[in-house]
């Protein structure tokens, strides 16, 4: 998913293989439920803000740019990971209180 313009997106999303988020030129802000059990493969150097509930398993890969956590479990349930590449160059912000049992393998 590539634009021009900053985006939010509203509608749900089902994660059933690897999906390209490329920021180079834009934010985008996730406020549809995520779901499924691919991958959100983070790219570009601006800010992707996820403020919705993950219910998936799927994994997050930050190649480059911001990751913004705006909702607790934002990032999947407790199987889900999130992953930072060699020689990748992503930084993680959160403003969401993440409860006790939010926990996230960094790998």
């Amino acid at each position: 998913l590539n634009s021009s313009n900053d985006v939010t997106i509203a509608k749900a999303i089902n994660l059933i293989g690897d999906g390209i988020i490329n920021t180079t030129d834009q934010m985008m802000v996730l406020i549809g439920e995520v779901s499924g059990a691919g991958t959100i493969i983070k790219q570009g150097n601006n800010t992707l803000s996820i403020n919705s509930t993950n219910n998936g398993t799927n994994t997050t890969r930050l190649d480059a740019g911001f990751l913004a956590i705006g909702a607790d479990n934002a990032l999947g349930t407790a199987t889900a990971t999130l992953l930072f590449p060699a020689g990748g160059s992503g930084i993680v912000t959160t403003s969401a209180n993440q409860s006790a049992d939010s926990t996230m393998p960094l790998l």
